[in-house]
């Protein structure tokens, strides 16, 4: 994988804004959007994009190795996948969406952090990094078992103060990282 894709600003502003997003419409929330997020779960439309997306982004990077890493081995090892993506998306459709979610938290987790290396240790790079270890562990859960995000999102919405408590937590935390960025830098 090629170094410098993404700079230690960017990420820590594209993850500030995408948790602040995130929260604020967990905080202004109403049935409609968790109807929308409950059907999405399963919905063959989210599927195809998250895990498309998912799939493609592996292979691209796949194709791409360096000299060092399979190269003798590429067309082979590009070959395989495309035959599993192809084969997933049509024997495994249970929760597809779900595990292409959790792939792609994966593969930005690795450009996050790869902003992250090398960098002077900071406040900023703590807290930073931290919620990407946390993105990446909980992306591993939902992708070994995706039915557990629906039991967690059905857990959420039966009661309006969980909703707002995370919402509130996550726009504090994206707050908190675009202040580090704006400052710590």
């Amino acid at each position: 994988m090629k170094r410098g894709i993404m700079t230690f600003l960017t990420a820590l502003l594209v993850t500030a804004g995408s948790l602040i997003l995130s929260g604020s419409a967990l905080l202004f929330s109403n049935e409609a959007l968790q109807r929308r997020a409950l059907t999405s779960l399963r919905s063959p439309a989210v599927t195809v994009v998250c895990f498309g997306t998912a799939a493609a982004w592996f292979l691209w990077d796949l194709f791409h190795l360096s000299e060092a890493e399979l190269t003798h081995y590429r067309y082979f090892i590009f070959g395989g996948f495309l035959l599993l993506v192809v084969l997933t998306f049509t024997y495994v459709r249970e929760f597809l969406a779900v595990r292409g979610l959790a792939i792609l938290a994966l593969l930005a987790a690795a450009v996050l952090l790869d902003s992250a290396y090398i960098q002077a240790a900071s406040t900023a790079r703590l807290f930073f990094v931290t919620f990407v270890y946390v993105m990446i562990l909980t992306a591993l859960y939902l992708g070994t078992v995706p039915f557990r995000l629906r039991d967690f999102l059905e857990w959420l919405f039966a009661q309006k103060r969980r909703r707002h408590l995370l919402g509130s937590l996550m726009t504090f935390y994206g707050l908190v990282l675009a202040a580090m960025a704006c400052t710590d830098m």
